[in-house]
């Protein structure tokens, strides 16, 4: 998003000079990681806070998939979110979906999202909402335009230096927050909320960080989609590893994923959303200094529509307090 829309549209900054910056953020998070410096900021947020971020991402992902499944609309006029047209066929698609995986989940059936997306996907052929490929087996396309097209010396002007902290900055506590998310949805995190060997994870995302960009993806970084597999039970590398399995094989049939709409998904989202919002309980509301903090969060959350600006709002007004 800030690579094609903030530097390469707005700012008129080439995109190979976006994806050196890109790649110097992920260099710092590399360095800032071999020396622990990653984990001792981690360590140093607020317990309050560390419990609060579950339950701030849990809105910001329930609310996506509202606004997904057409429910939930952005106001233009008002500037604030509206509901949809629940009789419209994208939102009919994400409701059939929606009351079939809650139906499911209610009966303890292993894999009940996966089999609301499904059944949404196929719910929505005749009412338009999926649309069939030509054919279901195709590779996508080839990276050879964007294979190593960047400018790591452009991108050390002086001049953006600003975009490089702004994305380093969204970057660190985006990743934070889905790490300490993630792992608290598996239950990974100890008394103090804080996951043991949490080098771990960040190593992998920053060199991962670092090495996207040459493959023209500014952003190769933990998402917080995997928390579908620590609601599924994941727990251990063996997760990841499978999905990553998953994944390549889906490059055989690339028209397949692409034909699933965002409406069949959204039910998921809403459920893994609203799953992790419930941990919003273990924060103590009731003390003034942890409770407002907690409460900026998930507002600025929302307003921002980015959980790494929450995150950081949400530390300003812990400090301040």
């Amino acid at each position: 998003m800030l690579v094609g829309v903030t530097l390469a549209g707005s700012e008129g900054i080439g995109w190979q000079i976006g994806l050196g910056i890109a790649c110097w953020s992920g260099i710092l998070f590399f360095l800032l990681t071999r020396f622990g410096l990653r984990e001792v900021v981690t360590r140093s947020v607020p317990q309050s806070i560390k419990l609060g971020l579950t339950a701030s991402i849990g809105l910001f992902v329930a609310v996506l998939g509202f606004r997904n499944a057409g429910l939930v609309l952005a106001n233009a006029k008002t500037n604030a979110l509206m509901l949809g047209d629940f009789l419209s066929p994208g939102a009919l698609v994400a409701l059939c979906g929606l009351f079939l995986a809650i139906a499911l989940q209610a009966r303890k059936i292993p894999g009940s999202i996966l089999w609301a997306i499904l059944f949404a996907t196929l719910v929505g052929i005749p009412m338009g909402v999926t649309r069939l490929p030509g054919s279901f087996i195709d590779m996508p396309h080839s990276l050879t335009p964007v294979l190593g097209q960047i400018d790591m010396l452009g991108a050390l002007n002086i001049a953006f230096l600003p975009f490089l902290f702004v994305f380093f900055a969204s970057e660190f506590f985006s990743t934070m927050g889905t790490t300490l998310a993630v792992g608290g949805e598996a239950g990974l995190l100890d008394e103090e909320g804080n996951m043991p060997h949490i080098n771990r994870p960040f190593m992998v995302d920053s060199i991962a960080a670092a090495v996207g960009p040459w493959l023209g993806i500014p952003a190769a970084t933990a998402l917080i989609e995997s928390s579908a597999a620590a609601e599924a039970g994941g727990k251990t590398g063996l997760t990841a590893l499978s999905a990553a399995v998953m994944f390549l094989l889906m490059l055989l049939f690339t028209p397949v994923a692409l034909m699933i709409p965002k409406e069949a998904t959204a039910p998921a989202l809403i459920l893994i959303g609203l799953n992790m919002f419930s941990g919003l309980r273990k924060v103590d509301l009731a003390n003034f200094t942890d409770g407002l903090p907690v409460l900026m969060m998930v507002m600025i959350t929302l307003i921002a529509n980015s959980f790494g600006t929450g995150i950081a709002g949400g530390l300003l007004f812990y400090v301040v307090i």
